[in-house]
């Protein structure tokens, strides 16, 4: 209807809108008060109603253009004013004729992007154009144009025909802003999306689709989305059962589907359907994520709890989760053979349901303690017992920890039987203790034997070495020998009871010294004197290097047994013709004494073990050297006593086989 409108209109139009003069109507007054024009047929009577006629048909024009739904401007070109504007433009830009006709408004009016169409472009046609209401409305109007030209040709006014269409527009707007932003989020979306048509067609996919599933846009537009050899066979069904409710459900629930890569991979992704109306149009719209990482992640966590949980199941050890009111949430199959129950008669009952004589109170007391110990950070194992069923007495070790399942926190507990472990141990225990009684009784019998030998061995010493002085210019030689080894075997008797004894003090805490001021460069002098014979008898030079005197605080008897048994080892492990040096030295710290010999020397194990007890030199295999071997191995184990009970400290140095050794005794400053 109003395409009609407005052709009737345009045809009415295309002559110039001219409006009468106030002399041509007093003109046609005067002429009609005059009777000029009565009923004959004259020129000016015709004239006259040639007129009337006009005017008539001007004003029906002119009423049709007023009330036209249409708007009408009539813009003069000359002057580049608005002419005219019927009351419908009015009313849509909002202007009066008189504000109109007063003001030049048309650069106001029109919006000047889009005066150019409307001027500049001389061709009749349609048009849309943008005002601006007097209210300041942008409105949108839409309409034709139709140009009034004179001989010359020249443009002298345009018409224009106009309605409304700001809503069409806005509305139109609005469905270009909704689908430049799905556009937009489409495009750049993260996710994989496609579309399909209601008929299955592939209508669209963003680049995210494209990067997952390696198939390039145009390689899948129009093609039904069964047909393409993205989907796994065994989801088509569901797919297809899903798309046919979509109208109504509008929104499925996810669903996590294989697919198949361009490369023939396989991929897991979750999506979602859901129903999509743009304009008047519908899709489907196919939103989906890649879960491929997770799900292998899940796989190897299954994966992995099988392997955990075989593990646990095969362990020997009881392992239990707790919460913590000491109910059990779970067991391994080593809790059901020993408790010879089913696992439902275990799992949600409490620990001391299951262990015979163990009580409520004493499982919430283990608990208390596990519960400090965690948040102590302390994973100390907790040993206890029970008395069981058949009235025997089980052991325990209880290892423990926190497990997290989901929201909520539980004891994992691990106990195992080491009742067979406590028994061995009770036996050990029993055992050390009769060993332990064994060495009281051995400590006492050495303590006791030496005692009892050293006075008849003193007699014997003492009466060997009477006749050996008395006889030693009467006897004939081979009886001189044999008193000889006898009183040589004796002195050797003597100093084993004499090492005993020592021993045998210092492991029952008897051994005591008594430390007075003392000269020990005298007391080494003399020590050397008393064995003078052993150096003069293997041809051994002694070296002495020591100051005039040098006083300190010690027990005599004691630093001379030590001093003996240097220059003893010394001269036995030293060839014949072998050289001793003995120095002696102090500064405000200690005093050094050192003997050092040219003999067999020490390996680094010998080093590791001379001052043990019974320890020797075992003989050298590379040379044959003349040495005297006997001895107990137990005069450094005493000398190192001695020395420590002295505050001092005494150790070897040797570079080897067959290069010697230096002793080195060091005493605390503590002269008087």
């Amino acid at each position: 209807m109003k395409e009609k409108t407005l052709s009737s209109l345009i045809i009415l139009t295309k002559s110039p809108l001219k409006k009468l003069s106030k002399s041509d109507k007093d003109k046609r007054n005067t002429v009609k008060s005059k009777g000029l024009y009565s009923n004959s047929n004259s020129e000016p009577e015709e004239l006259m109603k040639t007129r009337e006629t006009l005017e008539e048909s001007e004003q029906r024009y002119r009423d049709l253009l007023e009330s036209s739904s249409m708007g009408l401007m009539e813009l003069d070109m000359k002057k580049w004013q608005i002419s005219y504007v019927n009351q419908r433009l009015i009313d849509i830009i909002g202007y009066s004729r008189e504000e109109l006709n007063k003001n030049n408004l048309m650069a106001k009016v029109i919006h000047p992007d889009d005066i150019y169409e409307i001027i500049n472009s001389f061709e009749d046609g349609d048009l849309e154009c943008r005002i601006t209401s007097k209210d300041g409305q942008l409105k949108w109007l839409a309409g034709t144009k139709i140009g009034q030209y004179n001989e010359k040709t020249e443009l002298i006014s345009l018409r224009i025909w106009l309605y409304d269409i700001t809503e069409k527009k806005l509305k139109e707007q609005k469905l270009s802003e909704s689908e430049e932003k799905y556009r937009f989020l489409f495009e750049n979306s993260p996710f994989p999306i496609f579309l399909i048509n209601m008929k299955g067609k592939v209508l669209d996919c963003n680049p995210s689709f494209e990067e997952v599933t390696g198939y390039r846009r145009e390689e899948i537009l129009g093609i039904n989305y069964a047909n393409l050899k993205l989907i796994h066979p065994k989801y088509l069904p569901i797919l297809l059962n899903r798309f046919k409710l979509i109208k109504k459900v509008k929104k499925h629930p996810i669903l996590e589907i294989e697919l198949y890569k361009k490369d023939g991979s396989i991929i897991w992704v979750r999506f979602q359907s859901s129903l999509v109306e743009i304009g008047n149009k519908a899709f489907i719209q196919v939103i989906g994520d890649d879960i491929t990482p997770q799900k292998e992640a899940e796989k190897k966590l299954r994966e992995s709890e099988i392997k955990y949980r075989s593990i646990i199941e095969a362990s020997p050890n009881l392992m239990l989760l707790f919460d913590d009111k000491g109910t059990v949430i779970d067991c391994n199959n080593s809790v059901l053979q020993y408790f010879e129950l089913p696992r439902k008669n275990i799992i949600g009952f409490k620990i001391y349901e299951l262990l015979s004589n163990f009580s409520e109170d004493s499982t919430i007391s283990i608990l208390n303690l596990i519960s400090n110990n965690l948040r102590n950070n302390k994973s100390d194992p907790i040993e206890f017992s029970y008395i069981n069923s058949k009235n025997k007495t089980q052991w325990y070790q209880l290892y423990y920890s926190t497990v997290k399942i989901g929201e909520n926190s539980f004891f994992h507990l691990e106990l195992q039987d080491f009742t067979k472990l406590k028994e061995a141990e009770n036996i050990i225990k029993e055992e050390n203790r009769r060993l332990m009684d064994l060495d009281k009784l051995r400590k006492k019998f050495l303590d006791t034997a030496a005692h009892e030998l050293k006075t008849p061995l003193t007699s014997v010493y003492g009466a060997i070495q009477l006749i050996y002085e008395l006889n030693i210019d009467i006897l004939n030689p081979e009886s001189l020998k044999f008193i000889e080894i006898a009183k040589n075997g004796s002195e050797r008797l003597k100093d084993l009871i004499l090492n005993l004894l020592d021993i045998s003090r210092l492991e029952f805490n008897n051994f005591r010294i008594h430390k007075k001021n003392h000269d020990l460069v005298n007391i080494i002098k003399n020590c050397i004197s008393d064995i003078n014979y052993l150096f003069y008898k293997r041809g051994q030079l002694i070296i002495l290097d020591l100051p005039e005197n040098l006083y300190v605080e010690v027990d005599k008897s004691g630093i001379e047994r030590v001093i003996i048994n240097l220059l003893s080892n010394a001269t036995k492990y030293t060839p014949p013709k072998g050289k001793i040096e003995v120095k002696l030295g102090e500064n405000k710290n200690y005093i050094e004494l050192s003997i050092k010999d040219t003999g067999v020397g020490l390996t680094k194990k010998e080093i590791n073990k001379i001052f043990n007890k019974f320890s020797k030199i075992e003989r050298s295999k590379d040379v044959e050297i003349d040495l005297i071997k006997e001895g107990t191995g137990l005069g450094l184990n005493i000398s190192k006593e001695i020395v420590e009970m002295h505050g001092g400290q005494i150790w070897v140095s040797s570079e080897g086989r067959n290069k010697g050794s230096t002793f080195i005794v060091r005493l605390p400053v503590n002269k008087k």
